[in-house]
């Protein structure tokens, strides 16, 4: 496999950025396959962050469940990160501990 240069115009990081997250695998296995050093490319996704809105946070959907059942079970949250990683925690999970989780 071909090592690329360290030194990538923006425009050429942004683009290897976007195509690893359509590509819907992880970031190691998508650098490997493309020879990119993990460093540089950790340091433009967080230039590449910066620069289009900070965060990557996905829509909340919110499902409507029957009163029955969540008076009866507590309702979970499913929290699902950008490197599709999905975490799933009671509702009754304190606020602080959501926030941190939030910011993972």
């Amino acid at each position: 496999m071909k090592k690329m240069r360290s030194l990538k115009p923006k425009s050429q990081m942004y683009d290897l950025i976007e195509q690893w997250q359509s590509s819907g695998k992880t970031q190691k296995s998508f650098i490997s396959e493309h020879g990119i050093n993990s460093w540089t490319f950790y340091d433009w996704l967080k230039k590449y962050r910066k620069e289009n809105g900070g965060n990557n946070f996905l829509p909340v959907h919110v499902r409507e469940q029957e009163q029955v059942k969540a008076a009866v079970e507590p309702t979970m949250i499913e929290i699902h990160y950008p490197n599709k990683v999905k975490l799933v925690i009671s509702s009754q999970t304190p606020i602080e501990t959501i926030k941190q989780l939030a910011n993972l």
